[in-house]
């Protein structure tokens, strides 16, 4: 053989080591993009569902701010409801024992005049 045919082999066998490492490294690619779709679509999958989940928690939130402000208007209400006739008897028992209190005192010392706190002597009242 010549040395131009030689040369031409060299050439030959090198493009062929380069198409055949080509080849290989095609393949490798082909297989690492079926791994990286399949990533991909589990995280997509993962991502799908976390925003599911994030809407269910908005949801709660809401019904929970719901439930709050009907349950602070509905103790706003009993309390309007409750507090004035607490307040009446309340100023009932306080007159009850006023009054009480007052008739005790007159039944235990019948010379209090009634009118302030300090008794009086029969001889004090009578006028001579």
């Amino acid at each position: 053989m010549t040395g131009i045919a030689i040369a031409l082999a060299v050439v030959a066998v090198c493009q062929l080591a380069w198409l055949i490492g080509a080849l290989v490294a095609v393949v490798r690619v082909k297989a690492l993009m079926q791994k990286a779709e399949a990533l991909l679509a589990t995280t997509h999958e993962i991502a799908e569902h976390a925003n599911r989940i994030a809407a269910r928690v908005e949801d709660m939130a809401d019904v929970a701010r719901r439930v709050e402000g009907r349950v602070a208007g509905t103790a706003d209400q009993v309390l309007d409801q409750i507090e004035p006739p607490i307040r009446q008897v309340a100023a009932l028992v306080a007159g009850v024992r006023a009054g009480l209190g007052r008739l005790l005192d007159r039944r235990s010392n019948p010379h209090h005049d009634g009118r302030n706190d300090s008794p009086t002597t029969p001889a004090m009242t009578r006028r001579v």
